[in-house]
């Protein structure tokens, strides 16, 4: 910027010198101007130059502390972010070593409450029963619990490099781990898409098997659930959308159903621990995407996702 003002200075300086020479000249430029219009450009000049003189400096000054005051927003941005990645890795980490050390201690709670549940069985009360039950089974959900956190706290520790997916095999391996859910209802899972997306393989099938086991369990009770899975490849993301035609879902909880631990039903209409999507919106964006859904009530639910095709940075 000094440089700059300087040459500036030196530019109109040298412009009013050249007026000058003109007008010591016999040159066109004093032909066609008498002495008053010649005083008049020459005040005007001179006028112009001591305003530039006066005021560029400052403003060259301004602009250049506005553009390092941007850089140092910037630097600290940067910082906040790299500050928040760490707090953020460092409660993941906390969160997976206290869901998995919880999980030992109820883990020997429900099998001794099993126990005393089977040899005490013949000799308690039908009230006594009901308490043991309520005993077991809040010690199963709790388990359940901490089995789903420990699983949103693994969710994008480890994503895997991007391969070729063959989506047919996927499909194939998913009806396989929901076979039980499938054939108790009848239902099916259809694909359309390409035979392969470049993705990684993990993250895809997390999602893929919450969305659809989340299909068959959430189904309408007067018809076999179907469920249509697309893909299409775009130029640096592969867009899902995964159908069903089940109870589907009031829009004003279409946001609520993404967060930790969140219920639309009883527990005893619908089992689970509300962490499924939780561990879906999670997965998606460590893979530099976005889920949404789209539905009604007793019209089914189409959800959307997104993953990069891409290499993404670490953290």
């Amino acid at each position: 910027f000094a440089l700059l003002y300087q040459l500036l200075n030196i530019g109109i300086c040298l412009a009013f010198l050249m007026l000058i020479r003109y007008a010591d000249a016999d040159l066109p430029l004093r032909e066609h101007h008498n002495g008053l219009s010649w005083i008049a450009v020459s005040s005007n000049m001179i006028f112009i130059s001591a305003v530039l003189v006066l005021l560029l400096h400052h403003i060259l000054n301004g602009l250049q502390q506005a553009i390092e005051g941007q850089q140092r927003l910037r630097e600290a941005a940067e910082r906040s972010n790299q500050q928040l990645g760490h707090l953020n890795r460092e409660l993941e980490g906390f969160a997976y070593v206290a869901s998995h050390d919880l999980q030992e201690p109820l883990r020997m709670v429900t099998g001794f409450l099993d126990l005393l549940r089977k040899q005490l069985d013949g000799s308690l009360n039908e009230q006594s029963r009901e308490y043991m039950d309520f005993a077991y089974d809040g010690a199963v959900r709790m388990r359940n619990t901490i089995r789903d956190l420990l699983e949103y706290a693994r969710a994008g520790r480890s994503m895997g490099p991007l391969l070729s997916v063959d989506m047919h095999t996927l499909l194939k391996s998913l009806r396989s781990d929901l076979g039980p859910s499938l054939e108790g209802s009848g239902g099916h899972v259809h694909y359309e898409g390409p035979d392969t997306v470049t993705l990684a393989p993990a993250p895809l099938r997390q999602v893929l098997f919450n969305l659809v086991g989340n299909a068959l369990k959430y189904r309408s009770a007067d018809r076999p659930p179907l469920v249509t899975i697309t893909a299409e490849v775009k130029a640096t993301t592969v867009h899902f959308t995964v159908s069903d035609n089940g109870i589907g879902i009031d829009p004003q909880y279409h946001d609520r159903i993404f967060q930790m631990l969140q219920r639309l039903h009883k527990r005893d209409e619908y089992g689970g621990t509300g962490m499924g999507l939780a561990i879906c919106k999670k997965v998606v964006e460590q893979m530099g995407g976005t889920i949404g859904v789209r539905s009604k009530l007793g019209e089914g639910s189409t959800f959307h996702f997104t993953m990069s095709s891409q290499a993404l940075p670490d953290g």
